[in-house]
């Protein structure tokens, strides 16, 4: 899902994407398409944000997985007015962390969830998959025949790529 976050965001004009990754192949997936990627397995990604916007911060955060915590230390990632969409899924248990409602008042950030999607969304990420506005071809990084489905199914367990798709 970051991935397709990060191809949007490009699509519809986006300044700058910065992702951040700390799976080694993902990385060098990333490097291509986004103008910064932070590998969060050897870089400190506060340092690197603040650095990469001169201390100011991001405008959106999107968080693509449930293992990055939704927390007050990403809220201090976001510059004044910006905003974080709870894309991902939260595992129970661990989103009971404070946030500083003062810095957030001040500062004007925006804290939004986005859970599920409709028959229009999909309509909608058909059409524009369609129109060959996007580049989603190098998301797929494993095909195979029926087959060979194990070897998709261990691709995708392992995290070896992106996707994995069975071609019939």
């Amino acid at each position: 899902m970051g991935a397709i976050h990060l191809v949007l965001a490009k699509q519809r004009g986006a300044e700058k994407v910065i992702v951040s990754e700390r799976m080694p192949n993902r990385v060098a997936l990333f490097r291509d398409r986004a103008d910064r990627v932070i590998d969060t397995a050897t870089e400190d990604l506060a340092k690197e944000v603040m650095d990469e916007t001169e201390g100011k911060g991001v405008d959106v955060i999107l968080p693509a997985t449930p293992e990055i915590r939704v927390d007050d230390e990403m809220l201090k990632l976001l510059a004044p007015n910006g905003r974080l969409c709870v894309f991902s899924g939260p595992r129970k248990g661990e989103y009971e962390a404070p946030i500083n409602v003062r810095s957030m008042h001040y500062r004007e950030l925006t804290m939004v969830g986005a859970y599920g999607c409709s028959s229009y969304h999909n309509r909608k990420a058909v059409e524009l998959i369609r129109s060959g506005k996007v580049d989603l071809s190098w998301i797929v990084t494993h095909r195979c025949d029926l087959r060979e489905v194990q070897g998709a199914i261990e691709h995708t367990a392992r995290r070896l790529g992106m996707k994995s798709v069975i071609v019939f």
